[in-house]
């Protein structure tokens, strides 16, 4: 695979877009986030700044003779205060629930739609976090066992 990114980074990536476009958040991959900003991670929560929100994916289904699966979209956001937690995730919610007909690099997404969202209480920081479970209905790319 050198070099090439799968269909579940290519959906990261789509949906960092997605968020930063509706000015929930900034995405910038390859540079520092500043104090101040609300940075969009993958997998891990930076320390700094305060504000952030992370994307991780994790497979939940994948039909046996199509190119169709389901997949996790967990997004844990984290913020300053209680209320400012909650503001975060609900402009996230409103980004992202509901989304249907995207490309994203090799991944087409059909649809997305939140699941479950729950407070996480405050971390050692006293900075207060937000989980939510999106479940996104892809079509990856195919494969000789799993045609269009």
């Amino acid at each position: 695979m050198s070099g090439e990114r799968g269909y579940e980074s290519d959906l990261l990536a789509g949906l960092a877009q997605e968020l930063q476009d509706a000015g929930v958040a900034v995405y910038r991959p390859d540079t520092p986030y500043e104090d101040g900003e609300t940075a969009i991670t993958f997998g891990t929560m930076l320390d700094q700044p305060d504000r952030c929100v992370t994307l991780t994916t994790y497979p939940l289904t994948d039909q046996p003779r199509e190119a169709l699966s389901l997949v996790g979209v967990q997004v844990r956001s984290r913020a300053e205060s209680y209320l400012d937690a909650n503001d975060l995730n609900v402009a996230i919610f409103r980004a992202l629930h509901g989304l249907t007909g995207r490309q994203y690099g090799t991944c087409h997404l059909v649809q997305l739609l939140r699941r479950t969202s729950v407070p996480m209480g405050a971390d050692t920081d006293q900075r207060w976090e937000h989980s939510a479970n999106l479940y996104a209905d892809i079509n990856p790319p195919t494969t000789a066992l799993r045609p269009e």
